[in-house]
């Protein structure tokens, strides 16, 4: 009995949901309960997933407990089961109908592992709903109905009455999961090529000709989501201005089509920007920033991501827009997601960025001791944001134990030794140029020197643009 449809199609449902009270009480409805068998078959099958090595589980012996003064008929046994099966694909189309998201996505997702044949009725059910809820987004329908119940995934039954529908069901189906296949792989490359070039995490050696591979399929009839893909991987494989505005362009233009999935493109965007050190590249993060602040693109879920949420106010204020700063810390920490512990530290780095901007240099050194996470990001604020203020307050007690425990922390940390070697060097390229200012008046190091020492870091230098300033004041 344990390997029957009926018996297998309820385990999963109560695997999934976890909880036996709704089905119980969807088998309680007067029009179900009034069939005595199928209430009584419902009770064993319950009482079997409680103690599943009873060993009266066998067809003869359920049978025998539902239809004690009749022979075993193995039909009547196989028709109950029928029955009992349509009560269970009933109670599924119920859920989804009423977009319940955890059988949405049991039935969109995690259902082809039961691997249960289903009559094409049952399916074409599901179908419907699906298709009679799917959400105006071009993408998000694609990723829905490429993720829908279909016969391939779920081997129905060769005997179809209505072949002709059932075949252009069949072609539709490829082709919502050729869109799926697309994404997915595209995705994979994106995010393994962005972890390379920010953490440098390796890469397989046929890294780049299963990508290569995976991109000729792209055509530029594809939907926009593909596309938006397509050139974020073209922009991180070659991060030139060209590819950026492409990029750029072809998100802001297809911004109504691609919005409910634009979080990947615009940390793309933000990353890879930041990496061209181009001139205008601060004009341009604001200027991105403040389009996704407007259309409400840092927010997911109810909550912001720490990253972008510092990012943001260090932009405000490297470009000058403190208030906007404060105004964005006042409406955005509600969304971070994170214990006490690690918000102090959060609102602390943040600080940093805001006093700096204010010139308040003893604020400065307060809310950095204040940055207690250990984390790599955290740790190299806590140092650049002491040493600069230390440097502005003439302190050179406080900066020189810093900028030895910064040089430790760079070549001995495992944070740091996770990074690739031009983020390493920028931060050395950062202590030599701070040093050779604070040493200047004593050294008698030129503005030229110290200048072309700075143009000579080729980009690869952070607060570059601190430096600089300090080194034309000298």
């Amino acid at each position: 009995m344990k390997n029957t449809k009926a018996f297998r199609l309820f385990s999963s449902i109560v695997q999934m949901a976890n909880d036996m009270k709704e089905l119980e009480w969807f088998f309680g409805k007067p029009s179900i309960r009034e069939n005595t068998l199928i209430s009584e078959l419902f009770d064993i099958f319950k009482q079997y997933l409680k103690h599943p090595n009873d060993n009266g589980f066998t067809n003869e012996e359920v049978f025998n407990r539902l239809f004690s003064s009749k022979e075993f008929n193995e039909k009547s046994l196989r028709n109950l089961c029928s029955r009992f099966c349509g009560i269970l694909e009933d109670y599924l189309v119920y859920n989804l109908s009423i977009n319940n998201p955890v059988y949405s996505n049991f039935l969109t997702s995690k259902f082809y592992q039961t691997k249960i044949n289903f009559e094409f009725s049952f399916l074409h059910k599901i179908d419907t709903i699906i298709k009679g809820n799917l959400p105006d987004s071009e993408a998000e329908k694609a990723l829905i109905l490429a993720q829908s119940v279909n016969p391939i995934v779920f081997y129905p039954k060769k005997s179809v009455r209505n072949k002709a529908k059932y075949s252009n069901y069949l072609d539709l189906e490829w082709q919502n999961n050729l869109i799926y296949w697309k994404i997915s792989g595209l995705k994979y490359f994106c995010e393994k090529l962005f972890r390379f070039q920010t953490r440098g995490e390796e890469l397989d050696d046929n890294f780049y000709l299963e990508l290569e591979k995976l991109m000729s399929f792209i055509t530029k009839e594809d939907i926009s989501l593909i596309r938006a893909f397509y050139l974020t991987i073209l922009f991180y494989k070659e991060k030139n201005q060209t590819n950026y505005k492409t990029l750029k362009d072809y998100f802001i233009n297809n911004f109504e089509t691609i919005h409910s999935n634009q979080r990947f493109i615009f940390t793309g965007l933000f990353n890879g920007l930041i990496s061209l050190a181009h001139p205008h590249r601060l004009e341009e993060l604001l200027e991105l920033q403040l389009f996704g602040l407007e259309n409400g693109l840092f927010v997911e879920n109810g909550i912001i991501d720490e990253e972008h949420y510092s990012n943001i106010v260090r932009i405000f204020c490297k470009m000058n827009q403190v208030e906007l700063a404060k105004e964005f810390v006042e409406t955005h920490t509600p969304f971070l997601d994170v214990d006490k512990k690690r918000k102090k530290s959060i609102q602390a780095r943040v600080a940093c960025h805001i006093a700096f901007a204010n010139s308040d240099f003893e604020e400065v050194l307060a809310q950095a001791n204040e940055i207690k996470l250990q984390e790599r990001p955290y740790m190299v604020d806590r140092y650049l944001f002491s040493l600069m203020a230390s440097c502005e307050l003439g302190d050179m007690e406080n900066f020189y134990k810093k900028e030895r425990g910064f040089r430790e922390y760079i070549n001995n940390s495992k944070g740091m030794q996770e990074l690739g070697k031009e983020y390493k060097t920028s931060y050395k390229n950062f202590l030599k140029l701070v040093i050779y200012i604070v040493e200047s008046p004593y050294k008698s190091y030129s503005k030229d020197y110290l200048l072309g020492t700075l143009t000579a870091c080729n980009g690869f230098i952070a607060e570059s643009k601190w430096l600089k300033k300090k080194i034309n004041l000298l």
